[in-house]
């Protein structure tokens, strides 16, 4: 009888990977988590269209300033110019916007480029962040994207 259990616990051994009572069952492998939402940036490469966000001139102290978000259409996009492009700033410690929500009326819209101009105020000198939610749509002759992108840029205040 020794023997059967023997061979038995071998051909477990060899189809099931072990025959210890005390060995924890094998664990299953973690499946892989979809992509996670890319971490906000000033600059975004996708197949298509490039973003960048930067400054619009000097940022001052206490001074009106500006940034812009530009976005360039490729690979048969053209910018969507029916598309309400929208801009919610995040709020930002030292910043004061010139507007809770920046709509069409602040973008400038060409055939491949569509560019918001977002207006805000720094209290003070030194690095601060102006991040938000920019929405906005591309079309090819097949289809329309709406596509709403994290953004976020620190600028040098003088």
């Amino acid at each position: 009888m020794a023997h059967v259990t023997a061979c038995a616990c071998a051909l477990v051994a060899l189809f099931a990977g072990g025959c210890r009572r005390d060995a924890a069952p094998p664990q299953p492998t973690p499946a892989e988590e979809p992509s996670a939402k890319p971490a906000p940036s000033a600059e975004l490469h996708e197949p298509t269209f490039d973003l960048v966000m930067k400054p619009a001139g000097a940022v001052v102290a206490g001074q009106p300033a500006t940034v812009d978000i530009q976005v360039d259409a490729k690979s048969g996009y053209h910018v969507n110019d029916k598309y309400p492009y929208k801009f919610k700033p995040a709020a930002s410690p030292g910043v004061t916007y010139a507007s809770p929500t920046f709509s069409s009326e602040a973008a400038k819209l060409e055939e491949k480029r569509a560019t918001m101009t977002v207006r805000f105020t720094p209290d003070g000198k030194g690095e601060k962040t102006i991040a938000g939610l920019f929405a906005f749509s591309l079309c090819s002759a097949d289809q329309c994207l709406i596509e709403k992108r994290d953004v976020l840029l620190h600028v040098n205040v003088d």
